[in-house]
């Protein structure tokens, strides 16, 4: 206990030494992690500032406009300055946004007019109305009941909706309308040049008005000119005209018309100068379909903006976008300003902020991220900081990549490695040494009770046979035979077994006194491997005789010829160890199995097999221990010394072999000597 303790009170002293200089790294950490927190408020705070100078921006700007539309350079140069700024929102007090993005696909606005016609009276305008619809209906008739693509009208019927049309193109009201009938009836005939005249009249006439449905007429003689023609140019320059504005028109049909003339360019094979230029369009139709999108999701929100509005900025997120956030106030004639923002514009502003923290780790950053969302299995998170009311629903936080190493960990890494490598090497090779002297006074326990049993176990084993010798020497001596020649030989018979019996046990102590000393010899010759087994058995089976144990000897084929270079005494011993061990433990109701065979390429082996208990699997490494026994031997009363499985394995080995062991609980057990075969 005094060792003990000498071991263990340094082995404290060091530990509370170790925890002191962890305690002191514990408030370095508490330290930088206060920075970390100053330096999230200060990334939000220059983010705040940011956005209120956008939105400032945006006010003046559409101050400055009074009241219209802003010029598209003043808004370059506002997006330029203030990225945030990219998409300014002005919506009026009634709810209606005023502005929300320019709209690419229509140049000049679309006035909502009627169309001036000049009437010579208005009974005539009906007349001509009817005239209209009627000529609509023979058209129809034309084709009725055909099947698609094979309409062969009749000539006569044909003439007869050309003059019908022909009579009313040249009057204001109806001149449009007759125009594109006549161009129609071109196209059934299948005279496409006649049809592109027609669409030609037509733009020349009517362009610059409107049809019903607010499509240029313009729009719409180029539209039909280039389905009459099929030409690929024509088609790719009317789609060149919708995207880039040169056709007015209500954005929704303009979108609707490009998508149509995209899917008829997708059906032609093209150039690849003339593939790079649609490909060209459609990223401009795309940015346009994005445009009219962001406005009909504004005016979805308009009403919950222009109620939630007050003087000071506010924000609240995009009901249609999870990562876009709509910042607002109102100005003092009663409209709402406002600019739309995405998380990435306000990330790239907090990545840019200056993080100050003292020599900062190089892979430490800000981000913005969403109150109550997950946090990112990517991201390790140092301090978290809000926008209060203008953005109640962002955070900033201080975060690092979980792939590079955690500068926290570096800081405590770096002051208390060499601390704590010493004050932990120390414990260690105490605890070790602590570790040692226990197991070592458990193992001189445990071979002092071993060597006690032993002592015993080997009295009680010499003692059997001395007294067997003894008692048949006496009968002799005394005559008890009475001359009779069988008695006499059976006695001498046992005096001469259980003398062998004697010299077994007394071989196996002097076996184990020498391998202990390192002074054990063998003389090593070539024998028959089934020769020595036989021998074994022989000597066993006489050693036995006139008891209930039965050998069962059997050679393999393959193995009757095997040689092997071993001493062959020390081999004999080793199998008279196993079967004795057999016959002890394997019961008297089955017997013993002896078998010669060959392992593997260039071995043999020599098995002993019983039908005993059998050996559970957590003491088979156990019993080639020295003086070892399992509790079942004990409770058993089965005599035994623990020496001789001992004895076999060191025996085997030293002579190039090995011995393997092949049980389990209520299958009995199998051990194996395995000689390497002599070399021929």
């Amino acid at each position: 206990m005094l060792s003990i303790g000498a071991v263990l009170l340094p082995a404290a002293g060091l530990a509370f030494l170790g925890a002191g200089s962890y305690r002191s790294d514990r408030g370095i950490v508490a330290t930088r992690l206060a920075e970390h927190n100053r330096a999230a408020q200060s990334v939000a705070g220059a983010v705040e500032h940011e956005l209120r100078e956008a939105l400032s921006a945006v006010a003046q700007l559409f101050a400055d406009s009074g009241g219209d539309r802003p010029a598209p350079e003043a808004l370059d140069q506002l997006s330029a300055r203030y990225p945030m700024a990219a998409h300014p929102f002005r919506v009026g007090a009634d709810g209606r946004v005023r502005y929300a993005v320019t709209d690419p696909l229509t140049v000049a606005p679309v006035q909502d007019v009627e169309p001036s016609f000049e009437f010579t009276a208005p009974k005539a305008a009906k007349r001509r109305r009817r005239q209209l619809d009627e000529a609509r209906r023979r058209e129809l008739r034309l084709c009725a009941g055909a099947e698609r693509d094979v309409c062969a009208p009749d000539e006569t019927s044909v003439a007869d909706v050309r003059r019908a049309y022909a009579a009313l193109a040249g009057f204001d009201d109806t001149g449009p309308a007759a125009l594109l009938g006549v161009a129609r009836v071109e196209r059934l005939l299948g005279d496409t040049a006649a049809a592109a005249r027609q669409y030609d009249r037509l733009n020349k006439k009517f362009g610059a008005r409107l049809d019903a449905e607010g499509l240029g007429l313009d729009f719409v003689a180029a539209l039909g000119r280039s389905g009459a023609t099929d030409d690929t140019q024509e088609l790719l320059k009317v789609y060149r005209g919708v995207v880039t504005g040169g056709f007015r028109g209500p954005p929704a049909a303009l979108l609707a018309i490009g998508d149509m003339l995209r899917r008829k360019l997708g059906e032609r094979e093209l150039s690849s100068t003339t593939a790079a230029d649609v490909q060209s369009l459609d990223d401009q139709l795309e940015s346009a379909r994005d445009h009219a999108r962001f406005r009909t999701e504004l005016e979805s929100e308009a009403d919950a903006v222009v109620r939630t509005a007050i003087e000071q900025p506010r924000g609240r997120p995009s009901l249609h976008h999870d990562d876009r956030t709509l910042v607002y106030q109102r100005d003092a004639s009663g409209d709402v300003i406002g600019i739309v923002v995405d998380d990435s514009v306000l990330d790239a502003v907090a990545a840019h902020a200056t993080i100050p923290i003292g020599a900062p780790d190089p892979t430490t950053r800000a981000v913005i991220e969403r109150v109550g969302a997950p946090p990112s299995a990517e991201l390790r998170t140092f301090s978290t900081a809000g926008f209060g009311t203008l953005m109640p629903h962002l955070t900033v936080s201080i975060v690092n990549d979980r792939s590079m190493p955690d500068p926290l960990d570096e800081i405590v890494r770096e002051r208390g490695q060499r601390h704590l490598l010493l004050t932990g090497g120390l414990v260690a090779l105490l605890l070790l040494g602590v570790w040692a002297t226990v197991r070592s006074a458990a193992r001189e326990r445990e071979l002092a009770r071993l060597k006690s049993d032993f002592v015993s176990t080997v009295s009680h084993e010499l003692k059997t046979p001395l007294t067997s010798i003894r008692m048949f020497g006496e009968m002799l001596q005394q005559g008890v035979a009475g001359g009779d020649r069988e008695r006499e030989a059976h006695y001498q018979e046992i005096i001469v077994r259980e003398s062998e019996r004697l010299g077994l046990l007394i071989a196996n102590v002097l076996d184990y006194s020498q391998i202990e000393r390192g002074i054990r010899r063998y003389t090593l010759e070539e024998q028959s491997a089934v020769e020595v087994a036989q021998e074994a058995v022989d000597t066993f089976r006489r050693l036995r005789e006139g008891e209930r144990t039965d050998v069962v000897f059997e050679v393999d084929p393959e193995a009757a010829r095997t040689r092997v270079n071993v001493d062959s005494a020390v081999v004999v011993q080793s199998m008279l160890n196993l079967l004795a061990n057999a016959a002890k433990y394997g019961g008297q109701d089955h017997p013993i199995e002896a078998r010669v065979q060959l392992a593997e390429a260039g071995w043999v082996c020599l098995s002993v097999r019983d039908h005993g208990p059998g050996i559970p699997r957590k003491e088979q490494s156990a019993i080639f221990r020295e003086f070892y026994r399992t509790a079942e031997a004990y409770s058993s009363g089965v005599e035994g010394t623990g020496l001789g499985l001992a004895l076999v394995k060191r025996h085997v080995e030293a002579l190039g072999g090995r011995v393997e062991l092949d049980s389990a609980v209520g299958r009995g057990a199998t051990f194996s000597i395995v000689l390497p075969e002599a070399a021929t």
